[in-house]
């Protein structure tokens, strides 16, 4: 037999052994028998599975490719390697061969899905498919290294806003509380059960024996909303509380009959606890049978590391790094330390600390006189393109505790508990590094005597030597460190100047001109430094760029920067931009109120404040075009 003809009838067998298998796939989906049980010359056929499907992925045949990759995961589904590969493989090879940062979003959430939610629970013991679906949140989601990421966290951030809504401000503790009653709610945890239905039935059934909450349930069905998704998808649209209030560009409009009807519904005054236990069940039900989260893991974890916004992907990351140890080696959340999760407990939070305040703009347009119904209640898993959301990061310095509480634990594992050695642990350079950081954080956002108490810290563990260590003052500490830093990291630069602008601003907004000048000054310095013999490509937006996205912040939703400014307050900044900013002051005032007018008008009217005495337009102003107005956005 020649050569071409041995190839021929290779090719041909291979193709009916395919054929066979896709035949076995139908008969077979039903069902949870392995395939590799029952398809004879398996190893043969997967061979086959293997090389074609890296020869679809070489030509951009990337949906048969996918298919392909499925069948040889369901062939070999016991091996956890098999999908480990073909996840790595969508993620992070597929993705950027593509052309769109859509196209490139669906192949990270194609890897993400595969492991979420067939791989590990059909492996729920193989501690290297969580560890790898960590990773795609925590490297291909939340780092910086893909063109497309800011893709990836907006899609990430808009499903969880709309399950989650935004979190409430306040501390650490403050923040768990609020998340309490999803982690309470009417749960069936059994794992066979997880993902068959949205909502449980039965759950349901328990919920509604609270005779409040079934007056309630009875309100939402008049208006023709029912105790699951569709409740999400009225809630976002209509609901004045401030979890998705602080992410509007406009306010709430009901015009007709039956969206009045369902804005009066979910905003019913009366029924205010029963409204608030529905919308953590459904959110349960939601995040274990959806996203196959634990709300009870995620409660323990923000007690823990602090408060987590779960619109964030480091948030998403650490759950299951941590949770994966959970399950495989049945860890207690007490008992997991930064070294068995690969340090990643301690970069997530690092992150955290340098952007871990999220601001979340949504300008998706509303039909105001649409069925709600008819609204997808939460983005589809197959929807992918998303409009534009404005996305901002800030430093939250409420993680600094956390971070600082959870490199002391990786120390004593190190050190098996005891002191000594202490100043030459082998996280000691790490540890420094970023507790000066915080230092300098901390001192622009004038908390001037924490961040005495680290640098203290350091003085006191580490016993550092050199002359950047010669002050012990924390003012001429900082004051040296600004001086000396000739070529400071981006993050750590744009994390200093957004810190010491919103301190500067509501410092403004205050009444207090010596904490405004002074703050002000050190964001200018930084921000000076940075820019010096910077290459074009690598320089910041201008200082009054930052001015404007930062006061509109305090100004739109004080909240999401961590400040409570009343209207009085923010009425008085927004007085005073106009003249503290030199020539710059009266083009910032104008820009904002261009951008914020319709927003600031609905939250005076429902305070009852005089709109136009509080914020009376900037000389020359006149109201353009709703549509040709642009969201005003500068991106980190």
């Amino acid at each position: 037999m020649t050569q071409p003809r041995k190839v021929q009838l290779w090719w041909g067998t291979a193709g009916l052994v395919g054929v066979l298998a896709a035949g076995a796939l139908q008969e077979l989906r039903p069902t949870q028998s392995d395939l590799a049980e029952i398809i004879p010359g398996r190893a043969f056929l997967v061979n086959y599975l293997w090389i074609r499907a890296d020869q679809l992925k070489e030509e951009g045949r990337f949906y048969d490719a996918m298919q392909l990759a499925e069948m040889i995961c369901r062939l070999q589904k016991r091996y956890p390697g098999v999908w480990q590969f073909h996840a790595w493989n969508m993620a992070w090879n597929i993705s950027v061969a593509t052309h769109t940062p859509e196209e490139r979003w669906r192949w990270v959430y194609n890897g993400l899905r595969l492991l979420r939610d067939q791989a590990i629970p059909l492996n729920r013991k193989s501690i290297g498919l969580y560890k790898d679906l960590g990773w795609i949140y925590l490297f291909k989601i939340g780092n910086y290294l893909d063109d497309a990421h800011w893709v990836y966290k907006r899609q990430l951030a808009v499903r969880m806003q709309d399950l989650l809504g935004a979190p409430p401000d306040g501390n650490s503790a403050e923040i768990a509380a609020a998340f309490g009653p999803i982690a309470d709610a009417p749960l069936d945890k059994t794992l066979d059960r997880q993902g068959r239905s949205v909502i449980q039935a039965d759950m349901r059934a328990r919920l509604l024996k609270d005779p409040q909450v079934a007056a309630y349930a009875a309100v939402l069905a008049e208006a023709g909303v029912g105790v699951d998704q569709g409740l999400l998808g009225a809630y976002n649209q209509f609901s004045e509380d401030e979890a998705v209030r602080v992410v509007r560009v406009r306010p709430p409009e009901a015009r007709s009959d039956r969206a009045r009807a369902v804005y009066k519904a979910v905003n019913h005054p009366d029924h205010a606890a029963a409204r608030a236990k529905i919308l953590a069940f459904v959110r349960a039900q939601v995040l274990w049978n959806v996203h196959r989260l634990d709300p009870d893991w995620m409660a323990k974890m923000m007690a823990r590391y602090g408060p987590l916004d779960w619109r964030l992907p480091q948030s998403h990351g650490l759950y299951w790094v941590t949770y994966g140890l959970h399950v495989c080696e049945n860890r207690a959340l007490g008992d997991i330390d930064s070294l068995n999760t690969q340090r990643n407990a301690l970069n997530c939070l690092k992150e955290l600390t340098w952007r871990g305040r999220l601001t979340l703009v949504d300008a998706r347009p509303r039909d105001p006189d649409a069925d709600v119904l008819a609204l997808e209640p939460l983005r589809s898993e197959s929807e992918m393109q998303l409009p534009r959301l404005t996305m901002y990061q800030l430093p939250d310095i409420r993680f600094v505790e956390p971070t600082h509480a959870e490199f002391e634990r990786a120390i004593r594992k190190i050190l098996r508990g005891r002191m000594r050695g202490f100043k030459n642990n082998t996280l000691r350079t790490g540890h420094i590094n970023y507790l000066v950081a915080a230092v300098k954080l901390l001192y622009v956002s004038y908390r001037h005597a924490e961040a005495q108490r680290y640098l203290d810290y350091i003085y006191e563990n580490y016993e550092p030597k050199g002359k950047e260590w010669r002050y012990r003052d924390v003012d001429r500490f900082v004051q040296y460190e600004l001086a000396q830093e000739a070529e400071p990291i981006r993050d750590l630069a744009e994390n200093l100047i957004g810190s010491a602008l919103s301190t500067s601003l509501v410092a403004l907004a205050r009444g207090r001109d010596d904490i405004h000048a002074e703050t002000a000054q050190l964001a200018a310095k930084v921000h000076a430094v940075y820019m010096r013999d910077r290459p074009e490509r690598m320089q910041l937006p201008p200082l009054e760029d930052y001015v404007r996205i930062v006061s509109a912040q305090l100004l739109a939703n004080p909240r999401a920067l961590g400040h409570n400014l009343s209207l009085t307050e923010r009425s008085a900044l927004y007085e005073r931009l106009g003249t503290v900013f030199g020539p710059r002051g009266p083009a910032i005032r104008r820009d904002v109120y261009d951008k914020l007018h319709k927003h600031l008008r609905a939250q005076c009217e429902r305070e009852g404040i005089d709109f136009e005495k509080a914020f009376p337009p900037p000389a020359g102003w006149k109201e353009k075009d709703e549509q040709q107005a642009k969201p005003l956005d500068v991106e980190p």
